[in-house]
């Protein structure tokens, strides 16, 4: 994120705050404005229901007054008729005014005085017979002589006070909806009024032409229906969201009559609206102002000199030593910064200087050094030739006297056998012997020798294959004895298999050699992988073993830990054994104890390294590495 976008951001932190207050501020006033409209919708509601409940009582008081006349209970149905008839004409607010028999036969009505069985069982009738008063019924459909209207109902009683007929006045439909519609109502608002049945008596807005009045249950009848009389949210389907409260009018006779009222909010809430528009706004402006005054503030007096001090440092890096800011006027919490630049630009410009001067001073000082590094080359390689042939002739010159001292023995044993005594013959094959021992160590040094200067040759080969190759060249020299062999599965290695068969020749001879006094003799070859990077190859023997306080004399030049007397050997085969792991990258080590067998350890890396490291490093886990072997004025004697 960039140095400008967080001074962005930063300018940014104030304005949240204040956004923040604005939109609670508006969700307060909306909240406000929600209950003034909630109250605004409870008092119209209860204004429309006095208004409706006014309409009905008129008609209680004019059924009231006609039931007390004593035509109610005549005989003389042309006089009703007319009365009815005229009636109708006075009263325009009405439908219908008729009277019934209390089963609810028409006697007459303002239509004449044609039976009407559906009339007969409307509820009207049962009602008043239960209630013995005054009573609504529900919504009478229009026909083609008759307008649809609300049917209410009052009781004729005769002098002794038994019910004995039924007078009925229907209100007009018409006059329930302009009843409706004087009501004060916001702009949107809708006002509906709905029997017990569910049928609408009225509405506002009136009904369009040609709908019907007395339509089946409304989508605001259903959002109200077996509600609490309380103010809720409603959505209807034209997607107009309105405050919708109802009130019952009650204690007419029978079930009440609801009045249910709705109110939009889109009006209510479109000043609030616009007053969060013009604060967000305003809030916008003042945003987009202060952003621009620290855009500007950032370029100037920020990055303008942050990009003069990055172009510096790159001259700088593209190697002109002499470039500086070049900056006088520089803000004060900027000018530390500027002057330790050009600073470090004047030191980094003396370090070059010296540098160079040192450069050439390498240079002189290499051009001699390759010099004496090839003299000394040139003279070691020198020593290396001579070494070499002062070997040979070594060789040559100790095995002369040696081939003489042999010969002689040789022809002693076959000519003066018969002059020499016991003890002479004795002594002629100590001398036979030691003539021979002399000439395998002479061998076994000049290949000790040879050993340390030979190329590696690595490549990758099954380990068993060298493990067989062994065994097979050992084969002619196993005396004739049991030997129990067990060799575990041996993985692929890395190394150079003639030298690795040569470990294996070395090993493999000890363990059949220290292992020809037992009857039951026992060599195991086997393999661990106990570190993720190297092999571990173990050759162990039930044999003569030895005292592990000489371990660390094992592995070296001429050291021997039994004596000649009981077992052969010149004590280099071991230390052959350690020079080809160690230049392997491995490792080298034994355990053992006194009669109870030796185990013979050394490690392969996976991938063999180039650099041969130091005989002493660590060994395997439950190992320990033998230490750097010295010479025993008087060593026990091991091969």
């Amino acid at each position: 994120m960039g140095l400008r976008t967080r001074l962005l951001l930063l300018v940014m932190v104030p304005i949240i705050p204040a956004l923040v207050l604005a939109v609670r501020g508006n969700l307060e006033l909306r909240r406000l404005e929600s209950l003034r409209i909630q109250a605004d919708a409870s008092r119209l509601a209860q204004l429309a229901a006095a208004d409706q409940r006014g309409t009905i009582d008129s008609a209680r008081q004019h059924l009231a007054a006609m039931a007390r006349l004593p035509e109610a209970r005549g005989t003389n149905i042309a006089t009703f008729d007319a009365f009815f008839a005229n009636l109708l004409k006075v009263y325009t607010d009405y439908a219908d005014f008729g009277l019934q028999e209390t089963n609810g036969a028409l006697v007459s009505s303002s239509f004449g005085h044609l039976p009407d069985p559906a009339f007969a069982e409307a509820p009207h009738v049962e009602r008043l017979r239960r209630h013995k008063d005054f009573v609504i019924g529900q919504l009478r459909p229009g026909t083609a002589s008759r307008k649809a209207g609300l049917v209410c109902a009052h009781p004729v009683f005769d002098t002794g006070g038994r019910l004995v007929r039924i007078l009925f006045a229907v209100i007009d439909h018409e006059t329930l909806h302009r009843t409706a519609a004087n009501s004060q109502l916001p702009e949107g608002g809708v006002l509906q009024v709905f029997d017990d049945a569910g049928q609408l008596l009225a509405q506002r807005p009136p009904p369009a032409p040609g709908g019907s009045s007395a339509s089946a249950v409304t989508d605001l009848l259903q959002f109200v229906k077996d509600r609490p009389s309380e103010v809720r949210m409603h959505t209807d389907t034209e997607g107009t969201t309105r405050l919708v409260t109802f009130t019952d009018i009650r204690g007419l006779g029978g079930p009440k009559l609801r009045v249910v009222v709705g109110i939009p909010v889109s009006a209510a809430f479109q000043e609030i609206s616009a007053a969060l528009i013009r604060n967000l706004l305003i809030l916008a402006g003042v945003t987009l102002a202060a952003m621009l005054v620290a855009r500007a503030y950032a370029d100037s007096a920020i990055l303008r000199p942050i990009r003069q001090v990055t172009r510096a440092a790159e001259r700088l890096a593209q190697g002109d030593w002499n470039a500086r800011t070049g900056m006088a006027r520089v803000p004060a919490d900027l000018r530390e910064y500027v002057e330790a630049f050009d600073t470090m630009a004047e030191s980094l410009q003396r370090q070059r200087l010296a540098s160079l001067q040192s450069e050439e001073e390498i240079r002189r000082l290499n051009s001699s050094l390759e010099d004496r590094i090839a003299e000394r080359t040139r003279q070691l390689e020198q020593s290396n030739r001579e070494l070499e042939s002062f070997s040979y002739s070594v060789s040559h010159d100790l095995r002369a006297p040696l081939r003489h001292i042999d010969g002689f023995v040789s022809m002693l044993q076959r000519d003066g056998t018969s002059t020499l005594s016991e003890s002479g013959r004795r002594y002629l094959g100590v001398i036979a012997d030691a003539a021979k021992r002399m000439g395998r160590l002479i061998d076994d040094l000049l290949e000790f020798s040879r050993m340390g200067r030979k190329d590696l040759e690595k490549e990758q080969f099954p380990m068993a294959t060298v493990v067989d190759a062994a065994l097979a060249e050992l084969a002619g020299d196993i005396p004739p004895r049991a030997i129990t062999w067990r060799i575990d599965p041996l993985p692929e290695v890395t190394a150079d298999p003639a030298l690795i068969k040569q470990v294996w020749l070395n090993l493999l001879s000890n363990a059949i050699k220290y292992t020809r006094l037992r009857a039951d003799a026992c060599i195991q070859i086997r393999c661990t992988q106990p570190l993720p990077n190297e092999f571990e190859f173990a050759v162990q023997d039930n044999g003569t073993g030895f005292d592990m306080k000489y371990v660390h004399k094992l592995f070296g030049v001429f050291q021997r830990l039994h004596r000649a007397e009981e077992f052969e050997g010149t004590g280099i085969g071991l230390a052959n054994v350690r020079r080809i792991i160690v230049r392997h990258g491995g490792r080298v080590w034994a355990e053992s104890a006194v009669d109870q067998g030796a185990t013979f350890y050394f490690t392969l890396p996976r991938q063999t390294e180039t650099s041969t490291p130091n005989v002493a490093s660590a060994p395997a886990a439950n190992h320990a590495a033998p230490p750097t072997p010295t010479i025993d004025p008087q060593p026990p004697s091991y091969g």
